[in-house]
């Protein structure tokens, strides 16, 4: 069953302004342009989804433009497309913000792929195939009982085929840290930046060296181009 979108999450930590663009354009490996454009809109663009506060994002903005980001880069996606179809989650559906919600991976996205399929006329098998990939990357988000996120594992390029970074608003103040211990990649990579050895951080935090590398990866930012 659908869990009501019209419930209160003014007071959720989730809800409250947790990230600037420089470090949610870490987060989720695109530019801090591209998130600006997104959530602020720009000449002649309207934003997609509105920003927690005027000094940045929260945690379930962060989620709206992972979810944004996989359907854009996965299914290249037009944006009108994008619009047309989320209208569709809340007019016929009265889902307010069907992008951080499970529904959205968990049955609401066939609502999605089913009605960007009539607008540019896909094929059943491309469907499916867009379907696939699509939830790969929504994989990566975990939701609570209520169907909100709780937890977000950064899609690395170069560790595409592992979770070693994840972003928890309930740890370390949302920042983001290594898999197995609430450290933040801001910690480790200081360490590194003021001279210690990768593998000495690695022993003394009593992380995997990968996690180490990872979080090196993760704090050089994204590389690209805007996908606006």
């Amino acid at each position: 069953m659908l869990v009501s979108m019209n419930q209160d999450l003014n007071s959720d930590l989730r809800n409250s302004t947790q990230y600037g663009y420089g470090e949610a354009s870490k987060a989720l490996q695109i530019p801090a342009s591209t998130l600006r454009a997104w959530t602020r809109g720009q000449e002649g663009f309207k934003p997609v989804f509105r920003p927690s506060g005027n000094g940045g994002l929260s945690y379930f903005n962060l989620i709206e433009a992972q979810v944004l980001r996989a359907i854009r880069m996965v299914g290249k996606v037009k944006m009108s497309c994008v619009r047309e179809a989320l209208n569709v989650g809340l007019e016929d559906h009265g889902i307010e913000r069907l992008l951080i919600h499970r529904d959205f991976r968990f049955g609401r996205s066939g609502l999605f792929i089913e009605k960007y399929s009539q607008l540019v006329r896909l094929t059943r098998s491309k469907q499916m195939t867009f379907a696939l990939i699509l939830n790969d990357h929504l994989s990566r988000i975990e939701y609570d009982g209520e169907g909100f996120p709780k937890l977000f594992f950064p899609n690395l390029a170069k560790y595409s085929e592992e979770r070693y970074i994840r972003i928890n608003p309930f740890v370390s103040f949302g920042r983001a840290t290594v898999k197995t211990k609430p450290i933040s990649t801001q910690a480790i990579v200081s360490r590194i930046d003021a001279g210690e050895n990768l593998k000495f951080v690695a022993e003394d935090y009593e992380i995997k060296r990968e996690e180490v590398e990872a979080a090196i990866y993760y704090e050089a930012g994204p590389c690209g181009p805007v996908y606006g």
